[in-house]
């Protein structure tokens, strides 16, 4: 497979890619300096939270890194393709039409794989079966939904950006949940993903703020 520091990298790079592709076939507007910097400054954070989490350390399969590059590649054209032809008001459509491709084709990549065959229904914990139910509606139904009403009302670099999150939300709910020790590089690289995000979130608001209260 492929190091889950090295996948955490590329999924951070999601608003970075985003952007490239907006200038290059969308919207062919230059990317905003501030977001530029703020994608840099947070893909870095994660690079130092992967290195200090050991997440780098493993044999990479030419066939899975591409798996997570196409992937990758995928969820940002489709990022872009819904907030060019979506519109608000089919929001939960598109997200159920998503949602049921998506299950069809992990059932049909079970059944060639298999996967069916190792199941066994008695050993499953009731543990797990919570985590898959929680995983359903809110990591999937929520989430999903979340994601794509905020494409069709934000700007999609901007909703990206909880791909820089991601690794930093993970960091303080294994200090919470599991009790697991941070260094103070882990502090810095929290602290420069937020940065990041902030510098893309809040682009402009200077601007706006000045044109709001004039002295």
């Amino acid at each position: 497979g492929v190091p889950s520091g090295v996948t955490a990298l590329f999924i951070a790079s999601l608003p970075m890619l985003i952007l490239l592709l907006d200038w290059a076939f969308f919207s062919r507007k230059m990317p905003a300096r501030l977001a530029t910097i703020g994608v840099l400054i947070g893909l870095a954070g994660v690079a130092v939270l992967a290195t200090h989490a050991g997440g780098l350390s493993g044999r990479i399969r030419p066939v899975h890194m591409l798996a997570v590059l196409t992937a990758e590649l995928a969820w940002a054209v489709a990022t872009l393709l819904q907030r060019r032809f979506v519109s608000a008001s089919r929001v939960l459509n598109f997200t159920c039409l998503q949602l049921l491709a998506g299950g069809v084709f992990q059932l049909a990549a079970a059944l060639v794989g298999r996967d069916w065959v190792a199941l066994a229904a008695h050993g499953v914990a009731g543990s797990s079966l919570l985590a898959v139910g929680y995983l359903t509606i809110m990591g999937t139904l929520v989430a999903n939904n979340c994601y794509s009403y905020l494409i069709a009302h934000v700007s999609a670099h901007k909703v990206a950006t909880y791909a820089l999150g991601n690794p930093v939300i993970a960091l303080a709910l294994g200090v919470a949940v599991l009790g697991e020790k941070v260094s103070p590089a882990m502090f810095i690289a929290s602290a420069l993903v937020l940065l990041g995000v902030a510098l893309i979130l809040f682009q402009g608001m200077r601007r706006r703020f000045a044109v709001a209260f004039p002295r």
